[in-house]
This record gives structure tokens, C-alpha cells and sequence, in this order.
């Protein structure tokens, strides 16, 4: 009897990988994501959010990290700021933790750009862009995906439906894997 069972519970988990395998893959291809099978640290970095509040990238270890730099002339990543919040509603606070890095803009257009816009997510300034450089953004916009390790995993460029279920459901497959 314990056989059977057991023939199942592993015909169930390799299903099951395989599954998660193929929507990972799918998403990949459909976000057009460039992934690392070797991620790297992702560089340190402290910055403040228009609050005035400190964020340090170490100190989002055991969260993923949805790193997104953007700036106010930047059509595309205005428009996808509303579906960062969408995402930032279909995630939890402890597993994920987005962060909008707003690039060498003013304090005053940033805030005047979102007065009539309130967002969950945190936004923090790149004043002088040392930390857009040092993870080597040339485009915008640009979005940084970071394990719970703090290590780079994905980068991908451009605008996207970020609250897109397919990606939803890879954020919550990569923080079950313990970013690995």
C-alpha cells in the first residue's frame, strides 16, 4: 500500500515542477525576461522616497525584489506605475517588495507628477544616478528582478503588465524556491 502512495506523491511533484517549469517558461518568452542561470549580488544601495524615509536594498533580504528605475519624461514608465500598484495589491508585504527608482528628476516634478496618484509601493529618488549606473540601466524603463539573496535573477526591459497573473504567479513560484 505504501508503493502506490508513494508512486503518486512523486508522479505529483514531478508533474508539478514540470507545470511551474512551463508557465516559467512561457512567461519568459511572453515578458521577454533575460534571466541569469548564474545570478549575481545585486550591488547595495541607500536611498530616500519622497517621504523622506531611508530604504537600503539589504534590507529587503528574505523578500524579492521588483526593482524598477524610471523617470518623469518617460511616457512608458508612467504608464506602467498604475500597474506596479495593481501588482503591489496582488502581492504580500512579506514575500515581495517593489521598489520605484525615480532618475535624477526633482523632488517637486516627481511629487507633482503623482498628486493625483497614490501608490502603496515605495518610490525612491536617484538623485545624482549612482544607482541606476550601478546596475548597468541604459534604458528606460528598466526593471530588476532580486532574489532573497540579493541577487540578481532577471532584467527586463520596457513597459509591462505587471500585474499580468502569469507574472504574479512567477514572483510567488521564485519566493517558494527561496530565489534558487
Amino acid at each position: 500500500m505504501v508503493f502506490p502512495v508513494l508512486l503518486i506523491v512523486l508522479f505529483t511533484l514531478v508533474f508539478d515542477t514540470q507545470a511551474v517549469q512551463t508557465t516559467d517558461d512561457h512567461l519568459l518568452d511572453e515578458f521577454d525576461m533575460v534571466c541569469s542561470r548564474e545570478p549575481t549580488k545585486a550591488p547595495d544601495f541607500t536611498a530616500r522616497d519622497l517621504q523622506g524615509r531611508v530604504h537600503r536594498l539589504s534590507d529587503q533580504q528574505e523578500k524579492i525584489v521588483v526593482l524598477n528605475f524610471w523617470a518623469s519624461w518617460c511616457l512608458p514608465c508612467i504608464r506602467e506605475l498604475p500597474r506596479f500598484q495593481r501588482l503591489f495589491e496582488m502581492t504580500t508585504d512579506d514575500e515581495v517588495e517593489i521598489l520605484a527608482v525615480n532618475v535624477r528628476d526633482r523632488i517637486s516634478r516627481v511629487e507633482k507628477l503623482l498628486k493625483k496618484r497614490k501608490y502603496g509601493f515605495n518610490i525612491i529618488m536617484d538623485h545624482d544616478g549612482a544607482i541606476y549606473r550601478s546596475f548597468g540601466v541604459t534604458n528606460f524603463p528598466t526593471t530588476i528582478l532580486i532574489d532573497k539573496e540579493g541577487r540578481i535573477v532577471c532584467r527586463i526591459l520596457g513597459e509591462r503588465d505587471w500585474d499580468n497573473k502569469l507574472f504574479v504567479d512567477y514572483l510567488t513560484n521564485l519566493s517558494r524556491q527561496g530565489g534558487e
